[in-house]
Order: C-alpha cells, then structure tokens, then sequence
C-alpha cells in the first residue's frame, strides 16, 4: 500500500502489479492470486455491489486500483493460467482495531454503509480459492463478511446509546458531512459463499468481541 513516509501515491498499486504479472510471465507461473479492495466499485449512493457492477474511476486512488486488477489479468490473456482476484473490504482484526473509529461521531454523521473483513477470514478465503477452482481465465470475488451496517447504528452500538436495526432502503443524509473517498455502498459476497467458503466472524459486532470490546447484542437485518 502506498506509504506516505516515502512520499509514494496511489501509482504503486498498477506499478507493482505490473511488476507481479511480468515476473509471473517470465517463470510460467500458472496460478495467481491478487488481492484488491471492494473500494473500486467507488459507490456513494448506498447500492448493492457485485462482480458484475460496472467500474467507473473518477479519482485516482479508484483509477489506480482497476488498473492493478487489470496487469493482473494480463496473466490469464498471456499464458492461458488461472487468474483470481479477491476484491476485500473494510480489513481488521489482531493490530487493526477499528473501535475507536468506529465510534467517532465524525463516522456517524455521514451515516454511511460500512463493510468488514475479519483479517484471518481473508487468509482463509484466499486459502480456499487457490485450492478451489483451477479453470484457466479470471475470476473476481468479493470478500466481506457479508453483513453491511450503517455507520449510525455501530456508533450507536459502541457508545451505549439507543440502537435500530439498519433497513436495506435506508436513506442517506446527503447534507450530513461524509469523508472523501469514503464508499457507502453494500458489498454482496453471494459468489464467494458459492464456492463454499464461510466468514468466522459473520459481522464486525463478532469481530470487535474478539478484540475484548464489551459490544451488546444488536438486532439485524436479514
């Protein structure tokens, strides 16, 4: 990822792919697995967002991102090999403790819809997939725990204040002051749970538990 201290910018993402897919050329590398970020899809409306939803970069961070994808898959074009490309989002777990955040006001306010990644949930989709399905060609996944939540509600959770469920037609506040480059949009993971992998930590609520955080239980919706 790109380090501030050594003044890098979002170019890395498609330099470094770049780099990946050459090297994986050169020694006939048959199977590659790419991990990439659910932020892509770049969604601020509160919509639903599959494999199939349509990429449109209009900044350079999501610009950046769809170009690493596509050095990638130049691996599958070049040598007819096995290409996957794991689209993750909201990464946490052990040394990655997202509560204080989480409980910002400045969070709530944009009442946003938040995705999850359990960190070893990650690990263990990638594990599953470079066993899984071996046909040559691309294949994207999205990798979350499948349960998205508004930034409100796990505020409010967090804080001890009055909780409600999250609807699936929630509105969003668009005068409420949400972050740049902040997505608020809802990660479906139906192709991943396809293949047979299960999340560990089926919502960040699970997750924040096993970081020693006293969450109550918050109703959710289906």
């Amino acid at each position: 990822a790109p380090s501030r201290a050594r003044g890098d910018d979002y170019s890395i993402y498609p330099h470094a792919a770049a780099g990946a897919a050459a090297f994986a050329r050169a020694m006939g590398i048959r199977s590659v697995l790419y991990v990439s970020s659910t932020g892509v899809y770049d969604r601020h409306d509160g919509s639903d967002v599959t494999e199939r939803s349509l990429i449109e970069p209009r900044d350079a961070r999501v610009q950046a991102l769809y170009d690493a994808e596509q050095r990638i898959a130049t691996v599958a074009e070049a040598h007819d090999a096995t290409v996957h490309i794991v689209r993750a989002a909201g990464l946490y777990g052990p040394q990655r403790d997202p509560a204080a955040r989480l409980a910002d006001p400045a969070l709530a306010a944009g009442d946003v819809w938040c995705n999850f990644s359990w960190r070893d949930d990650v690990v263990s989709a990638i594990v599953h997939l470079l066993f899984h399905d071996r046909a040559p060609g691309v294949r994207v996944f999205n990798c979350a725990d499948g349960t998205p939540l508004r930034s409100s509600t796990i505020a409010a959770t967090l804080t001890g204040q009055a909780m409600q469920p999250p609807t699936a037609h929630a509105t969003v506040d668009r005068a409420a002051p949400v972050r740049s480059g902040r997505s608020n949009q809802r990660v479906r993971v139906e192709a991943l749970l396809a293949t047979g992998w299960r999340p560990s930590v089926p919502t960040v609520y699970d997750g924040l538990r096993l970081l020693g955080h006293h969450v109550p239980r918050a109703p959710l919706a289906p």
